[in-house]
Formats: structure tokens, sequence, C-alpha cells
């Protein structure tokens, strides 16, 4: 009975986030950035925009066969298992280093309810899978670091290769792990063999991409770059339409660099709320617990989060662009949660009776209550609306040309998924325009 119990905070760090999640997931197709756009490709086994996400497509194509829920609903709670299982497993890598159950499970839950992360739960995006894969490579590398074994060294390799499969901002963590690695002089015990075996897992980790070559042979409807070839394939995975880090349109950043740093601080502000008071704590634990991890922990955070936003020339004090800036807040979010339990943990000692302990939930309860309304997508019809207003005046046989991701997204998904207005044909204006080669010959 007492193994049983040992186990609740671990049950819990999934089990909260997720109900809460099912409650407020969105019931149907969100115009939110491309979350329209996934649930199609996902829904008809089509190619996403470049680098493909491959590996959200096959994780998330199961969800598609379930027998309830309009079919972008299931693509939606995929994103939400998704979120679950990061909070479980950051809960598995905190309780390692803090050696507390219930301030583990605090930082867990602070990582669950902050904005931004929440809020991508709800819709069909790559983000809280993306979130998931850092999540494991730090609990893997820890594992690493504590046993000195080969095998989760090749297995930290092939999930880091799956991570290139979905979001490529994921890479930009990998060279401070590169770095631990050497300096804690983890190549000593490691043959020339073993370097061969490590190079293999982490290429099979790019195995999703099999899938966007099979898929693209048969033509799907969705089939960004037509990766059937050698060429069409590099140019997805490099996204060389876009650029890997020309995220920002022409004119966007219009504000000096020290209004960009105020405005990007009021979005951590927004998003991370009350656990920003725990997080700052968990610095001084750091410092005296697990120094090498707050090196690591913070430099994490500046890289995935506010260095790269600032290099990429994003406007962060425009309300216009802050759906296209709050996704690149989402990773170092899973960074800043990592701190909030190194912050509970230092708390332990002042709080002896275990009764007041329980106070540390104030933190993700306030942020939940603080960010319910904002976040709740539970009655958000809109998309499903914008649909049905497409097509409501629109004569039979007729060409409806669209621009603009939400428009194009919920008509695709209209016609496609749910079988409307199959008569009418459905023109991308902007990509007749464009650099997309695959558009124009599908079109034809």
């Amino acid at each position: 009975m007492k193994k049983i119990f040992r186990h609740i905070p671990l049950l819990l760090s999934f089990l909260i986030p997720f109900l809460v999640y099912f409650y407020t997931l969105c019931p149907t197709v969100s115009v939110h950035a491309d979350a329209a756009e996934l649930a199609t490709v996902v829904l008809t086994r089509g190619i996403a925009h470049p680098p493909g996400y491959p590996l959200f497509t096959l994780l998330a194509m199961p969800f598609s066969f379930l027998p309830f829920g309009e079919p972008a609903w299931r693509i939606n709670l995929a994103s939400a298992v998704f979120a679950s299982l990061t909070c479980l497993v950051i809960y598995l890598f905190l309780e390692r280093l803090t050696k507390n159950k219930l301030a583990t499970l605090a930082g867990a839950l602070t990582l669950a309810f902050s904005q931004f992360f929440w809020h991508n739960a709800l819709i069909s995006e790559v983000f809280t899978l993306n979130t998931l894969v850092a999540s494991l490579l730090l609990l893997i590398f820890q594992i690493w670091r504590e046993k000195q074994q080969k095998q989760s060294l090749f297995l930290f390799l092939l999930v880091a290769g799956l991570g290139l499969a979905n979001h490529h901002t994921i890479v930009f963590i990998y060279p401070l792990f590169f770095i631990w690695f050497l300096v804690e002089k983890g190549w000593k015990n490691i043959r020339w063999l073993d370097y061969l075996i490590a190079i293999i897992f982490f290429l099979v980790g790019f195995s999703p991409y099999f899938y966007v070559v099979l898929v693209a042979k048969i033509h799907p409807f969705l089939n960004w770059e037509n990766p059937q070839t050698l060429s069409g394939l590099i140019r997805l995975f490099t996204r060389a339409t876009y650029g890997s880090l020309s995220i920002s349109a022409a004119g966007i950043t219009k504000i000096g660099l020290i209004d960009r740093v105020y405005g990007l601080a009021k979005l951590f502000l927004v998003s991370f709320s009350l656990g920003l008071i725990p997080a700052i704590l968990g610095i001084c634990w750091g410092i005296k617990k697990q120094r090498k991890w707050l090196v690591f922990v913070l430099s994490a955070f500046f890289i995935t989060g506010p260095l790269f936003i600032l290099y990429t020339g994003l406007n962060t004090g425009s309300p216009d662009f802050l759906f296209i800036v709050e996704r690149f807040t989402i990773l170092s979010t899973l960074f800043l949660a990592i701190l909030a339990g190194f912050g509970f943990a230092g708390l332990v000692r002042p709080f002896k009776k275990k009764w007041l302990r329980w106070g540390f939930f104030v933190f993700p309860l306030g942020m939940l209550l603080l960010s319910f309304s904002q976040v709740n997508q539970r009655d958000n019809y809109f998309g499903r609306y914008l649909a049905e207003d497409l097509f409501k005046t629109i004569p039979r046989e007729s060409i409806l040309l669209v621009e603009g991701d939400a428009k194009v997204g919920v008509a695709f998904y209209w016609q496609r998924v749910l079988g409307k207005r199959s008569d009418v044909k459905i023109v991308v204006a902007n990509f007749l325009v464009s650099d997309e080669d695959w558009y124009r010959y599908q079109v034809k």
C-alpha cells in the first residue's frame, strides 16, 4: 500500500493537467496559427508545411481513429496528451534532482498552467510535443549521469534525432548537452564501435521522414514541397522556402531593442505569472544544490526563448504578432518550470510540517485561476463558423480564392475532412505568386 501512495504524486502530475486540458479543449478546428492546417494534414494523411512535422503527424494519427468527438477535436486531444506527458516527465526529472515529491509536483504543475503552454495543449500544434522531447532528453541525460551506461546515451541520441523530425528549435539545447558531455569526460569509456552505434541511433531518429517520402508518392491533398525527390525532401527539412531563422514577416520589427526586451518580459510575466516567484527562488537553491544543472537550465532558457526571439527581430510589443511570439516562448517556459521546482525544493526546509508544504500548490492553483478565462477553448467554435461563412454564399461549381493561414486551414478542413462543398475549387491565392511549385503543379 505504501508503494502505491508513493506513486500518487507521479500520477497526479499527469492526471491533473490532462483533466484540465480535457475540460478546456477546443471542440473543433482552431484558427490559431497553423492548427487548422496541422489537423487537416493528420486527418488526410498529408504533409505539413516545412519542415513537415512528420513526428507530430505520425504520433497524432492514432487519435484520428477515436470513435467520438469531431475529427479536429481528436487531434487537439493529441496535443493535450503530449503536454500532460511533458508534465509527467518533468516530474520524474525534478524528483531525481530535488528528492522531494511535493516540490516536484508543484514544479510540474507550474508548467501545466503557464498560459502559453496551456493554450497550445488545447489545439493541434507541434509545440507540446517539442517540450515532451526536450523533457525526455533532460531525464535520459540525468539517468546517464547517474549510471554512466552507454545504453542511455544511445537512447538519448535516438530521441534527439526524433526531436529534429518535429520542430527545429529543439536543436538549440543540443550544444549544451554536448558541452556537458565533454566536461564530464563521457567519451572516456566509449569505444570506436560505440560511436558508430551512436550515429546509427541518431540517424534512426530521422526515420519519420520516410513517412513524407512514401506519402508524397501517392500525391496527398497537402503535399508541401512534394518530397518524393531528394531535392524536395531537402527543401522540406531545411525550410528552404522560409529560411530556418526567417520567421518574421517584413515590417514586423518597428521598435527598438529596449522596447522589444520590455515586451518580451511582459509576455513571460503573463504566461508564467505566479510561477516566476518560485523560479527566482530556485536560482538560490540551484547555486547550493545543483549548480551544474542551474547553469544548463539558465542557459537553455535564454537561448531557446529570449535570445532567439530577439535575434529573429519579432515585434514583442504588438498584440497583432502575439500568436507568433508566444510559440517561441513555450520551450523556454519548460526551463522556468524546472527553476520553479528548484524553488519549491528550497522552501521545504522552512516548512518542516508536511501539511504546510501543501501551500506550495497556491502557486500553480493561482496560475490556473489567472489564466483560465484567457485560455479556455471549451466553447470556441469560431473556426467552424468561419468555415461555414466562407462557403455560405458561394454558388455551386465556384472557385474560392483564399489567403491567410486561418482561412486556408479551415477551408481545407471543411472540405477535405468534413466532406462539405466538394463542388467548390479552393485556390490559395498567395501560393500562386510565391515560390510554391508543388502547389501550382497540384492546382493544375
